[in-house]
Formats: structure tokens, C-alpha cells, sequence
């Protein structure tokens, strides 16, 4: 009798990102620096599909008590970074899906313009600051030392 051993064979790119195959299992082993991974090209984070809501999840899930704890901002980091090597990982597949329809990138389409001192200048008249017309009376500015989407969400719901 012989016994052949059986595995199975998982192809990463028929699977999203979920809890159990990154945010609550690899994600938590890499350092928050995507260069750690970024030459790996076969490393399974850039073939898993995207999920936005399993990545909202994840986000939710940090106890807002823990918010000013450095391991809140490595966990809510390393959730940033996933979404750097997802993002690098299309741009190499040069397609994603979007509700059950794949999207193909076009890189040669895309055009950069670069612009110089002299781009910017143009000749125009003179006038004086009364004369300016501003869509508001005044405005102010806050500066706060907090997570951006965490705020954003505070903003929001305002």
C-alpha cells in the first residue's frame, strides 16, 4: 500500500483579504515599511483580491480607547500599508475587479507633464486686494493630532 500525502493548493489570486489569511494572521508579522515586500513579487498579498469591506472592518475593530497606544498606530499602520501593497500588486497584475468585473490598466495612456518655474508664470494685469472677490468671508484652520480617518469619519457624521 502506498499513501501519497495530499495538499491543498490555494491560488491567492481567487482570494480576498480577509482576517484569516492576513489581517489577523501575516499582516501582523511584517514591519510597517512596504520595501520589506515590494521586491518579493510572489509574496501572496499582491495576488489576494481587494475587499474594502473586510479592510473597513479591520479599521473599526481598533478600540477607540487604544487610539493614543503605539500598538494602535502600528496596527492601524500596517492596515495602511496593506492597502500600498494591494495597490502595487495591480498596478504589476495591470487589472483589478470591481463587483465581479475586471478592469484593465492602460499604462500607456498615462502621461506625466512635468512643469518648470516658467510653466507657472503668466502675464496678467494688475489690481488691488479690495477688488478680489473670495467665496468666503474668512477662514479658519484646525490643526489636530489625530488619525485622519478617524476624523474624517467624526467630520462626516457632523
Amino acid at each position: 500500500m502506498e499513501i501519497k500525502p495530499y495538499s491543498i493548493v490555494i491560488d491567492p489570486e481567487t482570494m480576498d483579504i480577509r482576517a484569516e489569511n492576513w489581517y489577523e494572521t501575516d499582516m501582523l508579522k511584517i514591519e510597517p515599511d512596504i520595501m520589506t515586500l515590494f521586491h518579493n513579487y510572489q509574496h501572496p498579498i499582491f495576488h489576494y483580491q481587494w475587499n474594502a469591506q473586510n479592510w473597513i472592518e479591520q479599521f473599526q475593530k481598533l478600540d477607540l480607547t487604544e487610539q493614543r497606544s503605539k500598538g494602535y498606530d502600528l496596527h492601524r499602520h500596517l492596515l495602511r500599508v496593506t492597502v500600498m501593497l494591494n495597490t502595487i500588486g495591480t498596478l504589476r497584475k495591470q487589472r483589478y475587479m470591481v463587483n465581479h468585473e475586471e478592469v484593465i490598466l492602460k499604462p500607456d495612456l498615462l502621461h506625466s507633464i512635468v512643469y518648470d518655474h516658467k510653466s507657472k508664470l503668466s502675464y496678467g494685469t494688475k489690481t488691488s486686494v479690495s477688488n478680489i472677490k473670495t467665496p468666503y468671508a474668512s477662514t479658519s484652520v484646525k490643526v489636530v493630532n489625530e488619525d485622519c480617518l478617524t476624523l474624517y469619519q467624526k467630520l462626516v457624521s457632523e
